[in-house]
């Protein structure tokens, strides 16, 4: 009950600020670049590297654009880029191994956003998107009893919740939570025509 109360209000008062002059309406295409944190690197700093461990991460570096169909429903793509790479030493008994990772991602995805909470500066959204994740895994080890299976479908799958704040008519600002299909959380400059 008290979930239905919550999601109520905020229809409710999405409701309301449509009446407001929007910030975001039919006919508008946004275009957003964002820089994002993914989970891999806590993944890989959990394992037991009792030697040394380095990481080098960069990414999810992402442009999304968007075209409003009406002033609640856009549509558009999420292309995004990201590359990690682990080196570990560790021992097993008394001998000493050492692996090596290296993922790259890119993903490209349709999107569907619905517009549930606007005011003149202010648009929250939530998403979900599909389409294509191309993966290339580089693992090496120099222990001969490792061998770990590191297999990844072709397919990308996004679901989201957004804000972004204009702070003029065009430019703006934007974070977004999400799983799957790139970043946890990101942050990016946005552009509205």
């Amino acid at each position: 009950m008290k979930t239905f109360l919550i999601i109520s209000l905020i229809f409710g008062v999405g409701m309301i600020s449509d009446k407001v002059n929007a910030q975001t309406e039919k006919g508008n295409i946004v275009l957003e670049t964002y820089y994002g944190y993914t989970y891999e690197y806590s993944y890989f700093k959990a394992l037991d590297y009792d030697i040394s461990s380095k990481y080098s991460n960069f990414g999810p570096l992402s442009l999304r654009g968007e075209f409003l169909l009406s002033n609640r429903i856009g549509v558009g793509i999420d292309m995004n880029y990201r590359r990690f790479i682990f080196t570990g030493e560790y021992t097993d008994g008394t001998e000493i191994y050492s692996d090596r990772y290296k993922n790259v991602r890119i993903r490209l995805m349709a999107r569907m956003n619905i517009h549930f909470l606007r005011s003149e500066n202010i648009d929250f959204y939530s998403g979900i998107g599909i389409g294509y994740n191309i993966v290339s895994i580089d693992f090496s080890t120099t222990n001969p009893s490792s061998n770990p299976d590191f297999t990844y479908k072709p397919m990308a799958f996004r679901l989201s919740l957004g804000f972004r704040y204009f702070f003029d008519d065009n430019w703006g600002v934007g974070t977004e939570i999400g799983i799957g299909g790139g970043s946890l959380a990101n942050i990016g400059i946005c552009y509205k025509f």
